[in-house]
C-alpha cells in the first residue's frame, strides 16, 4: 500500500481509498517480466509526488530485467495550470517508454475525456511496442477509458 494524505482527519482516514504498486513477476515464453501497476493519489498533490517518486524508487529495483510500469496515474501532464505535474517524473525517466506519447490521448473522464491520467510505460531495453491505443470502445465500464497496448519481446520472440 502506498502512503495516505497526511494531516487528514480520523473520518477522511477511514473512508480512505486506498493507493497500491501491485507487483507481479511473471514468466512469459520463459522469460520474466515485472509488472507494476499503481492507482495514485487523486485529489492531494503532495501525496502523489511522494507516491511517484517512491514508484520510481521501485524501479531501481528492478531495473536489470524487463518491466511494464501501468496504471492510474492521476496527474496531468504539465501546462501552466500545473507545472509541477507529478507524471513527468516518469515521462523523463530515461529507463521508460510510454506506449502513448501523444498528449490527445485523453483518458479521464470516461465519457468525455479532458485529461491523460493513465499509461502502460514500458522498458525499450528489452520490450518493442508494436501498438497502443486509448480503448474508447470500453465506454462508461470505469471512470477512466483503459489504455491497450501490444509488446513484443525486442529480439522479435
Amino acid at each position: 500500500m502506498l502512503e495516505t494524505v497526511e494531516a487528514q482527519p480520523f473520518f477522511y482516514q477511514a473512508f480512505y481509498i486506498s493507493r497500491l504498486a501491485q507487483i507481479a513477476e511473471l514468466t512469459l515464453g520463459g522469460r520474466e517480466l515485472v509488472v507494476i501497476n499503481v492507482h495514485l493519489e487523486a485529489f492531494d498533490a503532495p501525496t502523489r509526488r511522494r507516491q511517484t517518486e517512491f514508484v520510481q524508487e521501485l524501479l531501481t529495483r528492478y531495473a536489470d530485467q524487463p518491466l511494464l510500469l501501468v496504471g492510474d496515474f492521476n496527474s496531468p501532464l504539465p501546462s501552466s495550470e500545473f507545472p509541477d505535474a507529478e507524471i513527468q517524473i516518469l515521462l523523463g525517466e530515461p529507463r521508460l517508454q510510454a506506449a502513448i506519447a501523444t498528449p490527445e490521448a485523453n483518458t479521464f473522464p470516461a465519457d468525455a475525456p479532458i485529461a491523460k491520467l493513465d499509461y502502460i510505460f514500458y522498458t525499450p531495453e528489452w520490450l518493442e511496442l508494436v501498438a497502443a491505443q486509448v480503448v474508447e470502445a470500453a465506454g462508461t465500464a470505469s471512470d477512466h477509458l483503459p489504455v491497450a497496448a501490444r509488446l513484443r519481446w525486442r529480439d522479435g520472440e
